[in-house]
């Protein structure tokens, strides 16, 4: 039986910007839609073949930001499926101030040939631009997830995970910018 948890958001802060800082303004209205897709087929001592798809959606307005991600994966060799990942995820960002804000997620995933039968998870947290100068970004974010997960030999197991990033972004010139980000995931405990 699939439970899921509600996350339930009860994190508020607010704070003034550094001294020195400038912070960019939050942004009012935004929509932001990306597709990609791919396909890969070699052919020689083996026959492979594989077809991706991913979809990024983004709308944001008055200091809210929803994200819903998804990604599909499939593979073949030799005629044989190797490869089926399927995932997708909400995320839902509130800013409190230009520096401060919160998130709540939730995801699916199922991905056979990593034995996973299907994940469920839940998740919130804290945000923060430790950094926000007019070409230079540092943010932050923390937070814990509560994680329901069946393998392909059908053991169910549920576990809390702590969940933690950093992405730095430069912008060099008007739409010329270069970003690197970590997230990080540290497992809990299991009931």
């Amino acid at each position: 039986m699939c439970r899921i948890r509600a996350a339930v958001l009860l994190l508020s802060m607010a704070a003034a910007p550094l001294a020195g800082q400038s912070t960019p303004p939050i942004a009012t209205d935004s929509f932001r839609l990306a597709f990609d897709l791919g396909y890969v087929n070699t052919a020689g001592n083996t026959d492979v073949t594989t077809l991706n798809f991913g979809e990024h959606l983004s709308y944001g307005s008055g200091g809210w930001t929803q994200t819903h991600r998804l990604v599909a994966v499939e593979g073949r060799s030799g005629g044989e499926e190797t490869a089926a990942q399927y995932k997708t995820a909400l995320r839902v960002d509130r800013s409190f101030s230009p520096r401060f804000g919160a998130y709540a997620l939730a995801g699916y995933e199922r991905n056979v040939f990593a034995g996973i039968g299907r994940r469920y998870e839940e998740g919130s947290g804290l945000t923060a631009r430790a950094i926000a100068l007019a070409n230079d970004l540092l943010a932050l974010e923390a937070g814990i997830s509560f994680i329901q997960e069946r393998n392909t030999a059908r053991v169910e197991q549920t576990f809390s995970a702590g969940r933690g990033a950093l992405s730095y972004q430069h912008t060099f010139t008007s739409g010329r910018r270069s970003s690197c980000s970590r997230i990080c995931g540290m497992p809990g405990t299991g009931a």
